[in-house]
Formats: C-alpha cells, sequence, structure tokens
C-alpha cells in the first residue's frame, strides 16, 4: 500500500510533534504517546484520550505520522535526523506514563 500523505509530509510531521512532546502542554502526552508507538508498536499504544488531547494542527500531524509508518512502511526514527537518539530520548522522558500505554511483557 502506499501513503496517503506526501511522503515529504512524513517527516515533517514527527518533527511537529517532538516540538510538541518536548513542551509541557495538555498535548505533549498524545504526541509523545503517538512517536512512540509509531517507534516501537510492540511496547507502546497510543491512548485515544490522549489523540484526543491534540489540536487541529497536532491531531493532523499524528494521523500523517500513522500514515507514514503503516503504509509507507518508514520507521519514523529512520525519516528524521539523530532520528535514533532522539528517539531514545524521548522514551526515557516518558518511560513514567501509566502501564496502560505499554504492553505488560507477560
Amino acid at each position: 500500500m502506499t501513503m496517503h500523505v506526501p511522503q515529504w509530509e512524513y517527516p515533517e510531521a514527527i518533527e511537529k510533534l517532538f516540538e510538541l512532546a518536548n513542551d509541557d502542554t495538555g498535548g505533549s502526552c498524545g504526541a509523545a504517546l503517538v512517536l512512540l508507538a509509531a517507534y516501537n508498536p510492540q511496547v507502546w499504544r497510543i491512548d485515544f484520550s490522549a489523540m484526543l488531547s491534540l489540536d487541529g494542527e497536532y491531531f493532523t500531524a499524528a494521523m500523517a505520522v500513522l500514515d507514514g509508518r503503516s503504509f509507507g512502511g518508514i520507521e519514523p526514527h529512520k525519516a528524521i535526523t539523530n532520528g535514533a537518539e532522539r528517539f531514545r530520548r524521548l522514551w526515557l522522558d516518558w518511560e513514567h506514563l501509566p502501564e496502560c500505554t505499554r504492553k505488560s511483557s507477560a
């Protein structure tokens, strides 16, 4: 399958969500969850209520990230500069999220 959003929009959407995830607003958690779930869906889940915390432009960015990951087949850390390191830091910054946002190892 092919992406529904232009390919150039995927890295821009990732960067937009990184900005929000690194901020301290109501949508920061939602942005972090979308990024982390796109990065490692075996561990992180997208919480629907967190998605709803994103306003219009960030919700659109989140959908572009999900589209790029799902249909473009490009892992998000490979779509941006210094992606592997940035996603590792994001993971550490948000590892305190409730267990309901992560799949149990059991």
